[in-house]
């Protein structure tokens, strides 16, 4: 969708949507949430689709835009939660008892007749726990009364309906809404998940998120777990919530069930990994000295205009070397191996970085291989390190 659209195809379009309401075209999918190293169920997130006469099944982002702010979007919030609560009264009867949570924007939450609407609804479906709904804000949308808001989030938590924090870390308000707002649960946006896997960076920011999450005692989860490294990195970081298309994409209510009597996590997700906040550079080197070193051969093939040259001293995996933290490993052969290899790493790829420099390309293509032998080794033993649990701490 355009960003801006032009006054009068804005009008048409929340006409045509007003249609698609009474016509009942509108549908909602569930995307499964997921304790991955359990493998247990905790619920659903509801996510609408509009199944369109001519143009089929359409997401959200191609039209839920436009009634931004605007009076309709208040019939759809409410239509969404009714759908849902129905749902839930299915599950029931079949013994599921499985939690949805759904989505609103703030002209819905900042309705006065909000609570009012919320109660008349669950008061509409008997057969559904208060407590197996939940509702999602996102962190991004700018709240024009915030303690107007904690207050009706309040009488929504007397109902028994809980609240979460969507999005988290995206926009300015984060640590605002945690100290003003009674959410008991924050989601990791999947932006952060996402480019974990492409800029080591990120970790920081999920360490940081993580810690926040403690601090505030609220409960965490990942959204956007695309792989099944995703869910690995997040469970040693202490993250064991999650949900994204490694576990499953969006789908009708019918299959749900399905789906829930026949899926298993991974099982390097139901592995016993102990977390040991001394050893975190351990956990994290093999991705990001995986990152570092194909950036550094990107820029050597001339495929990227930048790269930070770093002494083995000065990446966090050098630092954690040579702090006190690996002290009481100094004597371990195995970790005597990996530190020769990533120094052997640092070395070689100055080295090539030198010859790059000096305009010796075909110096640089020639000891290539030099490179990818030692990564390699490097990886292989990190990796092992990893899911071997190699190492014992000595102290706690």
């Amino acid at each position: 969708m355009r960003r801006y659209m032009h006054i009068q195809e804005r009008y048409q379009l929340i006409e045509r949507l007003r249609v698609a309401l009474q016509e009942q075209e509108f549908v909602l999918y569930y995307q499964p949430k997921v304790n991955m190293r359990s493998g247990a169920l905790i619920g659903v997130e509801a996510l609408i689709r509009w199944q369109h006469p001519q143009k089929g099944l359409l997401g959200p982002a191609q039209f839920l835009e436009v009634i931004n702010d605007h009076p309709f979007s208040i019939d759809i919030g409410e239509w969404v939660i009714d759908t849902a609560l129905t749902q839930i009264e299915l599950w029931n009867k079949a013994e599921a008892g499985i939690k949805i949570s759904v989505n609103i924007g703030a002209r819905q939450l900042e309705s006065e007749q909000f609570v009012t609407r919320l109660s008349d609804l669950l008061r509409a479906h008997p057969e559904v726990l208060p407590s197996q709904l939940e509702i999602e804000i996102l962190e991004t949308v700018e709240l024009a009364d915030i303690s107007h808001v904690s207050t009706v989030i309040e009488a929504c938590l007397a109902l028994g309906v809980s609240f979460a924090l969507d999005d988290f870390g995206t926009g300015y308000s984060s640590l605002s809404y945690l100290q003003q707002l009674p959410i008991s649960l924050i989601k990791i946006d999947q932006h952060f998940i996402n480019e974990t896997m492409q800029n080591a960076q990120h970790i920081a920011i999920l360490e940081g998120i993580i810690s926040i999450a403690a601090a505030f005692r609220r409960t965490l989860i990942a959204e956007g777990v695309e792989t099944i490294e995703h869910g690995v990195l997040l469970l040693q970081l202490g993250c064991e919530l999650a949900q994204g298309y490694a576990i499953a994409r969006p789908m009708p209510p019918e299959a749900l069930l399905p789906w829930r009597a026949t899926w298993k996590p991974d099982q390097r997700w139901s592995d016993p990994l102990p977390f040991y906040a001394l050893d975190l550079p351990l956990r994290f080197a093999r991705l990001e000295h995986r990152i570092w070193i194909d950036a550094a051969e990107a820029y050597l093939n001339n495929k990227r205009s930048d790269f930070e040259i770093e002494n083995d001293h000065e990446c966090r995996f050098g630092m954690w070397l040579d702090s006190k933290s690996a002290a009481r490993y100094a004597n371990d052969p195995y970790l005597q191996s990996i530190f020769m290899l990533h120094h052997q790493i640092h070395e070689q790829i100055m080295k090539m970085m030198q010859k790059h420099k000096e305009g010796e390309q075909d110096t640089v293509v020639a000891e290539m291989p030099i490179l990818h032998e030692l990564r390699d080794a490097l990886l292989l033993k990190l990796e092992k390190l990893a899911l071997m649990n190699e190492f014992k701490p000595t102290t706690s």
